[in-house]
């Protein structure tokens, strides 16, 4: 009773994080074969106005293409000084 019980509870657990992990793993090959999405996304954004989210392993590339795709309508610069 208790084994089958186990057994279930534990297919179930396996079947979960394997999805979660294939997902995970996907994810990483897409962004690491294409590494012009930074680009395509802000195009789109700029397009369509959209929201967009990139992978954080990207999200520096996003910002810099987005700063540079509007840098005719900023007209201020902010300095941090955080430690």
């Amino acid at each position: 009773m208790h084994r089958r019980y186990l057994l279930t509870l534990a297919s179930i657990v396996v079947a979960v994080l394997g999805s979660v992990a294939s997902a995970n793993l996907w994810l990483s090959y897409a962004v690491w074969a294409s590494p012009d999405v930074p680009e395509r996304a802000s195009r789109w954004q700029e397009r369509t106005r959209g929201v967009v989210l990139v992978p954080s392993t990207q999200q520096l590339e996003f910002k810099a293409a987005r700063l540079e795709a509007r840098r005719d309508d900023v007209n201020i610069a902010v300095f941090d000084r955080r430690p």
